[in-house]
């Protein structure tokens, strides 16, 4: 498994947290993503990248999280969201 991070942000730097922490409303940067290529690649497509400003629109429990991504929604699982590190915007 690669780390995918922003080349300004390391990750492990104490100020992070996962996505699947963050709250409903929450203005995000995402940091890193700690997940396998397929999937790195996959959320890159999607306009999940490190460095990106998202928000969480709904956060429910044993739900999908939705974010939000300039004018685009993503649904995300949570085994996704434990691997996206955020800080806040």
């Amino acid at each position: 498994m690669r780390l995918f991070r922003a080349k300004d942000k390391p990750a492990g730097d104490g100020v992070g947290m996962t996505l699947a922490q963050a709250l409903t409303g929450q203005a995000l940067v995402v940091s890193a993503i700690r997940d396998d290529r397929r999937v790195q690649h996959r959320l890159a497509e999607l306009g999940m990248r490190p460095g990106v400003r998202i928000k969480v629109v709904s956060h429910d429990m044993g739900g999908p999280f939705i974010i939000a991504i300039g004018d685009s929604r993503l649904a995300l699982g949570r085994e996704t969201a434990e691997s996206i590190v955020v800080c806040p915007a």
